[in-house]
């Protein structure tokens, strides 16, 4: 068939067979993934047209393929009617794609500066028009269309402070180092070892918390132990960012109520019992600095409610002569 035979109408745009496929393509891997992951089907000589159950993955390739360009050609439609661009020709597309590897071709050979790849692919060439395409009609439809009210995003970042807008948390922890003085015990001795361990981790659950670390060392004269009080403040850079041990203890004591005592935690050559002594919250970031974070959010959700309605009342129409001989291999 033709590449620039029409596939589907959606509303006054079209979709060429060329364009399908671009799309079919990249959505392959998904459709192959889906009906192995979910129906042991392989990939093999007739997969694409083997129903698995009662679906044949070239009819949900298909689906997929159609579902996703009715979505952007009403982008494209909603662009061409606020004059971000005109109206979307994959013709021309594809002209364009070919002028601009012509240019970027000579630009290299005359040693000159080319931003992005040497070449665009036809898909990375696609994807940048579209996504610039988007961000341009949003811009458009925030100034012309979506009313977005001051009490509006105030609204908006009261729902969305407690996920993404607290400052955390200032946490103080008491963390008991054991270090068996026994490097390499025989299983017997480690299970000594561990016993004693639970033992300590016993009476720190009861209040005797280890003040006195001498009374603690006669529980066993095989272990060291060593106490040590930490700060972590997530309103400022810490250390626990980037030492492991010190992620640890956090990660853990965020497991905590304050006063609680953890799991015994193991590793290669200690163990560890924390105590969280305390844990202050530590308030939200004031609205003003996250204005913009708060009306992109609202933006987005504004615009991707719009392209539902205008997909809902989308008047598409296939080109079933077209659409029922595409195949795949």
């Amino acid at each position: 068939m033709d590449g620039n035979s029409i596939v589907a109408k959606v509303n006054n745009e079209t979709v060429t067979l060329d364009e399908f496929m671009l799309f079919a393509n990249k959505g392959r891997a998904e459709v192959i993934r889906f009906f192995r992951n979910n129906y042991n089907c392989d990939y093999g000589k007739d997969f694409w047209s083997t129903a698995c159950p009662d679906q044949t993955p070239i009819d949900l390739l298909k689906k997929n393929t159609l579902d996703t360009l009715i979505h952007i050609k009403i982008q494209q439609e909603l662009a061409s009617k606020y004059e971000i661009a005109g109206n979307f020709n994959y013709i021309g597309f594809q002209l364009a794609l070919e002028q601009e590897n012509n240019r970027r071709k000579i630009a290299k050979e005359n040693n000159q500066v080319i931003f992005g790849p040497e070449q665009y692919s036809t898909e990375t060439y696609y994807n940048y028009i579209f996504s610039n395409m988007v961000i341009r009609l949003k811009e458009k439809l925030l100034l012309l269309k979506f009313n977005l009210l001051e009490e509006d995003l105030k609204a908006k970042y009261e729902e969305l402070k407690t996920n993404m807008f607290s400052i955390g948390y200032c946490s103080k922890i008491n963390v008991l180092t054991i270090t068996p003085l026994i490097l390499y015990p025989t299983e017997k001795r480690k299970k000594q070892q561990l016993k004693a361990i639970e033992l300590l981790q016993s009476k720190m659950r009861n209040g005797q918390l280890p003040d006195d670390l001498d009374r603690y060392r006669k529980i066993s004269k095989q272990l060291n132990l060593c106490s040590k009080e930490y700060v972590f403040n997530d309103s400022i850079y810490s250390g626990e960012e980037d030492d492991i041990f010190l992620s640890l203890i956090k990660k853990e004591s965020e497991k905590l109520s304050p006063g609680l005592i953890s799991e015994i935690i193991e590793t290669q050559n200690n163990y560890y019992l924390l105590q969280l002594k305390e844990r202050e919250f530590l308030g939200y970031r004031d609205f003003e600095p996250v204005r913009n974070v708060v009306e992109n959010r609202l933006l987005e959700e504004n615009y991707l409610k719009l392209i539902a309605d205008l997909y809902h009342s989308a008047e598409i129409e296939i080109n079933k002569t077209v659409f029922n001989q595409i195949s795949f291999n």
